[in-house]
């Protein structure tokens, strides 16, 4: 699968309608613009500065692999809620660090992610697929233990 370049309306996949528009409208500074965009530029960055301290093969400017979508909105939605004055939710901080510890695997290269692209994987890269049951289980890129 080649490389996405996330979007505003991907964003939207994970924020109720209230949230949206409290985001986009609250503790903006007078002629600031809609967080989203910025917020969503600087995250995608920040995943490739994780991809390519792996040493992996980049994908175009402003793409990231589909694996990292998921933990990429889920970082974008802990600091979109950061910028309200409340306490952001356990869950959503949950998915924060769990995303970022996602991408540290993948920097240190314990997780799959495609390198490039083509859509080839890294030899010898390895990721843990937790199932329902919470049994974790060995998947590398030439072979799959448990499943």
């Amino acid at each position: 699968m080649a490389w996405i370049t996330p979007t505003a309306d991907d964003v939207k996949t994970r924020l109720t309608g209230a949230e949206l528009a409290a985001f986009r409208t609250v503790a903006l500074a007078s002629g600031q613009a809609d967080p989203i965009t910025q917020i969503m530029l600087d995250c995608v960055n920040e995943v490739r500065g994780y991809v390519a301290a792996g040493g992996y093969a980049m994908g175009s400017a402003g793409t990231i692999p589909p694996q990292t979508l998921a933990p990429a909105l889920a970082i974008v939605a802990y600091r979109l809620a950061t910028r309200l004055p409340l306490k952001v939710s356990d869950d959503r901080r949950n998915q924060y660090e769990d995303a970022i510890a996602y991408l540290r695997d993948v920097a240190a290269k314990k997780s799959l992610i495609e390198t490039d692209a083509s859509g080839e994987m890294a030899p010898g890269a390895t990721s843990a697929v937790i199932s329902s049951r919470g049994s974790t289980r060995a998947v590398t890129s030439t072979g799959m233990r448990g499943l």
